[in-house]
């Protein structure tokens, strides 16, 4: 059934003069009102999102934090929420994704180097297959270290433990979309898989930036700590994989 929605509620005071965050409300309320439409093609539309767990706000969301994350962020936090998908749906819908799209690429095919022979080539084939098959859990397992970084390095900023999660999530979302689109780039130009890579860190500090306040220095710090974060976390899951299957 087609609808749309309109939302309508008093914000709260705007963190927009200061360069800081500012304290989202506890808590706030808000008038949602539907127009009903009559049945059309459109019905079918909304079911095909509902089937894979998108809200129509899916593309409005991704693009918003794109080109403007910090007013996105705060408009989520507060009375727009409703316009915004729900970010961690996000995030498990897209991982899926791209671990579906990296085993039909083919992608991680083999961990080590193409020189090895033997039993250390078979390793490096499991230890490979294992990783596309569980790409979308090991990123989602990426997700509490992100906002855990981040919430120690701004401890003294405006949000929780929970609202870093979520924007995280968000930065995620993004990058992973981007991902998906360039892939099949990647694919016949491998090196374009690198650019890809600082693209991701340029934008996540750039975002981490302008949503969580003043010094480049932190936002930095906080790109590189989680890289730094994510390369450990994925070197420990293959080698635990490994010498489980050797």
């Amino acid at each position: 059934m087609g609808k749309s929605q309109s939302v309508s509620a008093t914000p709260p005071k705007s963190g927009a003069q200061s360069d800081f965050p500012a304290t989202p409300a506890s808590e706030q309320t808000v008038v949602v009102t539907h127009t009903l439409k009559r049945l059309d093609l459109r019905v079918l539309w909304d079911a095909s999102l509902g089937a894979f767990s998108l809200e129509q706000g899916f593309g409005y969301t991704l693009g918003q934090f794109l080109r403007r994350p910090r007013a996105s962020f705060e408009a989520y936090l507060g009375a727009d929420r409703l316009k915004f998908s729900n970010p961690l749906k996000i995030v498990m819908v897209l991982t899926a994704a791209a671990t579906f799209a990296n085993y039909q690429f083919d992608m991680f095919g083999a961990l080590g180097s193409p020189d090895q022979a033997g039993s250390n080539a078979d390793i490096s084939a499991q230890a490979g297959e294992f990783f596309k098959r569980n790409y979308n859990l090991i990123l989602l397992g990426t997700l509490p270290l992100m906002a855990l970084v981040t919430r120690v390095l701004y401890w003294k900023r405006a949000y929780n433990i929970v609202e870093h999660l979520a924007l995280n999530a968000f930065i995620f979302g993004v990058t992973t979309v981007w991902y998906l689109v360039s892939l099949p780039l990647t694919v016949l130009w491998p090196p374009f898989g690198f650019v890809n890579g600082v693209g991701y860190l340029v934008y996540q500090t750039w975002v981490y930036r302008r949503v969580l306040g003043p010094g480049w220095g932190r936002a930095i710090a906080a790109t590189l700590l989680i890289t730094v974060g994510y390369l450990i976390l994925v070197s420990i899951i293959t080698n635990i994989y490994v010498l489980l299957v050797t």
